[in-house]
């Protein structure tokens, strides 16, 4: 599954030389001559370590409604009670939708977060244009954590039939050739 991809294979180039990082924000000061200063190195990602990550990952969802803008031919009426639709705005998803047992910690993740809060822009993909709203998750600064959660919201079925889109939005700065780049990953899941 893409979840399982991300936590085997992604997740891990993103933490290749130390498998965690301290946050900026928990250090009292960001100037090495005043007392608690943490000691920072750069979050090189990929496998050939000439860019460094700036800030966290952030993976985004958008999903559709059940059984809006769709139906189900005669013939499967019996067999099939919902259908999901392709996306488009009047079908999209904007409801909480946690399944029973979640844990808490992980229920900020199952909540639609408006464009003004993720502060992300809208994406063209092959089926349709994406709004930058959406479910979010950013990955958390340790590899074990990383993965732990992708683990978890892939039991609890984070991605379903439900979700159209997928994305992975990461900045970075090349300091080889001094070159910053805002990389959007999308995948689609158009309606079968």
């Amino acid at each position: 599954s893409l979840l399982s991809w991300l936590e085997n294979d992604f997740v891990p180039l993103a933490f290749t030389d130390r498998t965690q990082y301290p946050s900026v924000v928990m250090s009292t000061s960001v100037y090495r001559l005043q007392d608690g200063t943490m000691h920072w190195t750069p979050r090189y990602v990929g496998d050939t370590q000439t860019s460094v990550l700036l800030g966290t990952i952030r993976m985004r969802q958008i999903r559709v409604q059940y059984s809006q803008a769709c139906s189900i031919i005669d013939d499967l009426q019996g067999i099939v009670s919902d259908c999901f639709a392709d996306f488009s705005e009047a079908v999209q998803s904007r409801l909480s939708w946690a399944p029973a047992g979640t844990g808490e910690h992980l229920k900020d993740h199952y909540a639609w977060k408006s464009a003004n809060i993720t502060e992300q822009r809208p994406i063209v993909g092959r089926y349709a244009t994406y709004p930058g709203d959406g479910f979010v998750l950013d990955l958390a600064l340790n590899l074990t954590g990383a993965q732990t959660r992708l683990r978890e919201l892939q039991y609890w079925k984070w991605l379903d039939d439900r979700t159209r889109a997928f994305m992975v939005e990461l900045n970075t700065i090349n300091p080889n050739v001094n070159s910053f780049v805002h990389s959007r990953i999308l995948f689609e899941f158009p309606a079968a």
